[in-house]
């Protein structure tokens, strides 16, 4: 379907750690584009908000860390890096997204719309959430050039730092949902 140096099988394969970051094209477009496709994907995948709250939260979630992971760059002294880093963080993310789509959704209809939804979509979420971390880790330990363990310690804490800013900051709310019965 795709050559093998097209981006997206690139991309696809770094999701499995079979490419580096550092073998995509150097572009700006390319970081946009693959910024645009997570907006999308989140936006459109999600089902607990509308869409245009996911929309607005994507939005925040992808521009904040995106800036934190430029400054994480710039202070290790490899901000010319981050075309390539951001491409391919946001195109795994946006993957592995993609993939965990229908077993979030299943579990989400199956036990409508409720606490226990919520807590057993977190619980088919977390193995997605816990790869798209280590994806993310591997990404960082090539662009920064750092151990794996330092590169998944660094990723967490931007990880928890984006979700702080955007949740705390920005003042987004998640609706409340009745209590399961």
């Amino acid at each position: 379907m795709f050559a093998r140096n097209h981006p997206i099988s690139m991309l696809a394969r770094m999701a499995f750690f079979a490419e580096k970051p550092q073998n995509l094209q150097s572009s700006r477009y390319l970081v946009l584009y693959s910024a645009i496709a997570l907006l999308l994907a989140t936006a459109t995948m999600a089902v607990v908000q509308s869409f245009y709250e996911n929309l607005y939260l994507a939005f925040l979630q992808i521009a904040t860390f995106g800036l934190v992971v430029w400054i994480v760059l710039r202070l290790a002294g490899k901000a010319n890096r981050w075309p390539q880093t951001a491409t391919a963080l946001f195109g795994t993310t946006c993957i592995i997204r993609c993939l965990s789509y229908l077993p979030v959704k299943l579990t989400w209809d199956y036990y409508e719309p409720s606490q226990s939804a919520f807590f057993w979509v977190s619980f088919v979420a977390l193995p997605f959430g816990i790869w798209n971390l280590c994806v993310s880790a591997f990404i960082l330990k090539e662009a920064m050039e750092i151990s794996a363990t330092k590169a998944f310690f660094v990723v967490l804490g931007i990880a928890l730092l984006v979700s702080f800013i955007v949740l705390n900051l920005f003042g987004f709310n998640v609706t409340q949902l009745p209590d399961s019965q």
